[in-house]
């Protein structure tokens, strides 16, 4: 699909696919590690800084 719309030859339309697959992966793995960290801090309470 990418060569046909893109007008792209078959050595960049597997570059541009696995460039779009990269970034995919990248930001479920973002976002994985946020969802991940605020799961985490959700249960913990929070301590007043030192002075207050």
């Amino acid at each position: 699909m990418l060569r046909e719309r893109g007008e792209l030859s078959g050595e960049e339309a597997i570059a541009a696919a696995s460039w779009a697959a990269q970034a995919l992966l990248n930001t479920l793995r973002r976002e994985r590690k946020n969802s991940h960290k605020q799961t985490n801090n959700a249960g913990k309470k929070r301590r007043k800084p030192k002075g207050a």
